[in-house]
């Protein structure tokens, strides 16, 4: 977990977290083919990838939304993150074992009372999956499946916080 005081960031790095957790999915994706996007990265997309480099998969800020009347208490905010997976094979065979290890591994961490261990979190949900088989969206050469995996977060906070610091 990141030692940031922003919430999305924070929710990223639980997403990763429950992810790398699962067993399933760190036997289907490297370590190394993992694109964190860490602060200080310069470029960690692979211009072109070999075998050892697939599947290759990135979590990415997908937009959202805040309700700032949420209630006489609280406000929420909904955050989407895009996981996004290229497998260069023509079977769907590796894209759809990743995509089941990821929905197992956040069906996990959504049982706990609070999500990725934040007391913010109020649901993790799945609210879009798309694949296709083309090469088109990584301007690569290798023709395989890859997807999309729309994550959603459900984050409650107290309206306090929307106090100005002295």
């Amino acid at each position: 977990m990141s030692g940031t005081d922003d919430p999305f960031t924070q929710v990223l790095d639980g997403i990763w977290d429950a992810l790398e957790a699962w067993p399933a999915f760190t036997s289907q994706v490297r370590l190394a083919n993992r694109l964190k996007l860490p602060e200080n990265a310069e470029d960690p997309y692979k211009p072109t990838v070999g075998n050892s480099d697939l599947p290759e998969m990135v979590i990415e800020p997908a937009g959202g939304s805040t309700r700032l009347s949420f209630s006489s208490s609280n406000f929420q905010t909904v955050q989407n993150y895009a996981l996004q997976i290229a497998t260069g094979k023509l079977s769907p065979r590796k894209f759809l074992a990743v995509k089941w290890a990821v929905i197992c591994a956040l069906a996990q961490a959504n049982k706990q009372t609070n999500p990725f261990g934040l007391k913010f979190v109020h649901d993790i949900g799945i609210v879009d999956e798309s694949e296709v088989l083309d090469n088109q969206d990584s301007g690569r050469t290798e023709t395989g499946w890859s997807g999309r995996i729309t994550i959603q977060a459900t984050l409650n906070f107290s309206r306090d916080l929307m106090v100005a610091p002295d």
